[in-house]
């Protein structure tokens, strides 16, 4: 939403396509460190006891709660986990750090009526003059969807207090067929997007691989970049 309301109209699709990108670029990333990461200190909690767990294909798998010595795993090192966090904290504290530097959008600034600011956050955003035309426009553009949406509203309830008018903003998408139309395509798509188990496949790659019959401490790993390749490319494809 904030990258829609920031961004002009010949780049707003794209803008939003990447954002899905990156996620999945991150996913991604994120399966190869664990991937290389997994190796350090190699990769049984105890080379010396032999595992005791289920079978899966004829061999016994690790159990955490008979096959870990006394005093904690002796095969494994802190440090695989730990470079793995590390590389997650950095990219989230340069968000974090990176939020408090962005302008709020400017049509959320024209809405709480402060609209020379929302003048000059969009001639930041565009890297032009507040004079320029192009500016000029869009300003007028966004400026007059919001006092037509804000007289619409009013007209449409006209004793309606703030608490209300914030309800029923929300509201109207179930007040007429076509309008709840839109809102139940647009929500059905997102439900069965999650429904059919794709988060849940980013999620639990290495476990699933790991039932499917592959190493659940390397190979499943390694499946799982595989995925993750795989899914990059395929939202690569979508945004071009």
């Amino acid at each position: 939403m904030y990258l829609a309301e920031i961004s002009s109209a010949n780049i707003r699709g794209s803008l939003v396509s990447l954002q899905q990108l990156a996620i999945t670029l991150g996913i991604l990333i994120s399966y190869w460190i664990a991937y290389d990461t997994s190796h350090i200190g190699g990769t049984r909690c105890a080379p010396e006891i032999p595992y005791s767990g289920p079978l899966l294909n004829g061999s016994p798998t690790f159990d955490p709660y008979n096959d870990v010595p006394v005093g904690g795993c002796t095969g494994q090192t802190q440090a695989s986990w730990r470079i793995a966090v590390g590389f997650q904290l950095f990219p989230a504290l340069c968000l974090g750090v990176g939020m408090l530097f962005m302008p709020y959008s400017p049509r959320w600034l024209m809405e709480q009526g402060r609209e020379e600011e929302a003048l000059q956050t969009l001639s930041r955003l565009r890297r032009r003059p507040a004079d320029d035309r192009s500016v000029r426009f869009e300003f007028l553009e966004i400026m007059a969807e919001v006092r037509y949406t804000r007289e619409a509203m009013k007209a449409a309830y006209p004793d309606a207090g703030s608490f209300r008018m914030f309800i029923n903003n929300y509201w109207i998408f179930f007040s007429s067929w076509p309008k709840f139309k839109r809102l139940a395509i647009g929500s059905l798509t997102m439900f069965f997007q999650q429904f059919i188990g794709c988060t849940a496949i980013i999620y639990y790659a290495p476990t699933i691989f790991g039932q499917l019959g592959l190493n659940p401490n390397t190979t499943s790993l390694l499946a799982t970049g595989v995925y993750g390749v795989v899914n990059v490319s395929q939202n690569t494809c979508k945004v071009t």
